[in-house]
């Protein structure tokens, strides 16, 4: 029985009693294909996720309720700023009807309301900004955790097709060394048995 190599590699051990001729049993450590590719980018995916904790952990969950609560009062205080100067309008528009109060004054307040106005729906497109970027956050950090673990899965699974045990037993006839390059499908052992 022939057994290949599972991709393009290079040997880095060969279990110290295996040589051609040498008799193995099922399930016996013969050789080790390298797997620093995979390894250096399960590396890089432990700093992304350490780099996605801190940058999780500088917006923590009392920033967050600060942030909220700072977004309700401006949407608060914006509103109440809105009716007061609605009553005052409306005030000034009974004067301004008895022709006791001046064009200029009327203008005035009509300007003051629609700035009111406009305050209060910016202040309400900030809060509505704020909720909807911590939801794309919390969707992102669940999106990049999946996508870490499936891709850590992937790779722990790609490392250990490189470790090569014996499918059966039998007599070994080697064809690699340590230091051997190998390509896909390459026989790097067989076993007469």
């Amino acid at each position: 029985m022939d057994v290949y190599s599972p991709e393009d590699s290079k040997v880095i051990e060969v279990a110290s009693n295996i040589a051609s001729g040498v008799e193995v049993k099922e399930g016996q450590f013969l050789l080790r294909l390298d797997p620093s590719r995979y390894e250096s980018r399960l590396a890089q995916i432990e700093l992304l996720k350490k780099r996605k904790e801190l940058q999780n952990r500088r917006y923590s969950d009392e920033e967050i309720s600060k942030d909220r609560n700072l977004a309700q009062l401006a949407v608060d205080l914006t509103q109440k700023r809105r009716e007061h100067v609605g009553r005052r309008f409306q005030i000034l528009h009974s004067k301004f009807d008895l022709h006791a109060l001046a064009e200029l004054d009327f203008l005035s307040a009509e300007a003051d309301i629609a700035v009111a106005i406009a305050d209060e729906a910016a202040a309400r497109l900030k809060q509505k900004q704020l909720e909807y970027g911590l939801d794309a956050r919390s969707r992102m950090n669940a999106l990049l955790d999946m996508h870490f673990q499936h891709e850590t899965e992937y790779l722990k699974s790609r490392i250990s097709r490189l470790t090569v045990i014996a499918p059966c037993e039998g007599t070994v006839r080697l064809n690699v060394a340590v230091g051997s390059v190998t390509g896909l499908g390459c026989v790097l052992l067989s076993i007469e048995g």
